[in-house]
């Protein structure tokens, strides 16, 4: 497998996680897809599509995103 082909896969499998954390808050009742895209100042079809897995969001729109939803995202270095 390609270097390409593994961060790609990787992406993925980080969108999977982040859209499985939006779509509980959703069907929670704790927010609505409105009330989300206006808190993280998108429109509601870009959020749609963010849960279609048709748009992948900007660092931006990602930590927009996760401020609006209560989340915190981080990274570490994998050990050697």
């Amino acid at each position: 497998m390609t270097r390409t082909a593994t961060r790609k896969r990787k992406q993925v499998s980080i969108m999977e996680l982040f859209v499985k954390a939006i779509r509980e808050r959703l069907e929670s009742g704790e927010t609505s897809v409105s009330a989300l895209a206006r808190e993280s100042e998108i429109t509601r079809q870009h959020l749609h599509r963010i849960l279609a897995g048709t748009s992948i969001p900007s660092v931006d729109i990602l930590e927009r995103l996760t401020a609006a939803l209560g989340l915190q995202v981080e990274f570490s270095e994998k050990p050697a």
